[in-house]
């Protein structure tokens, strides 16, 4: 894995830069991809801040063990939709864009 350039972690349904306001995800990819990022994930929408945290410290501790990207992502979303079954809002945001 190369150092800063493999992976950034963006809430992509609304985002500020500057004066400009981005409503959908095509500004973000497309400057993180200029950048040089291979892979970036990104909420499609707004998830609170403390399933947030869970979604991301299990997907973490599962990619930064050696678990191949779409793998620590498919077992987290696993894992949450096992413990919010009838909230998808909470593990269904979460999407990997390459």
């Amino acid at each position: 894995m190369k150092k800063g350039n493999y992976l950034a972690t963006i809430a992509g349904n609304i985002i500020i830069a500057g004066t400009y306001k981005f409503e959908c995800v095509s500004g973000p990819q497309y400057a993180f991809k200029m950048a040089g990022v291979q892979y970036f994930m990104m909420s499609l929408w707004s998830v609170p801040d403390k399933e947030t945290r869970e979604y991301m410290e299990k997907f973490y501790t599962y990619w930064l063990s050696g678990t191949p990207i779409r793998q620590a992502i498919q077992t987290t979303k696993q894992e949450m939709r096992s413990e919010y079954p009838k909230v998808a809002y909470i593990w269904a945001a979460f999407v990997l864009v390459e």
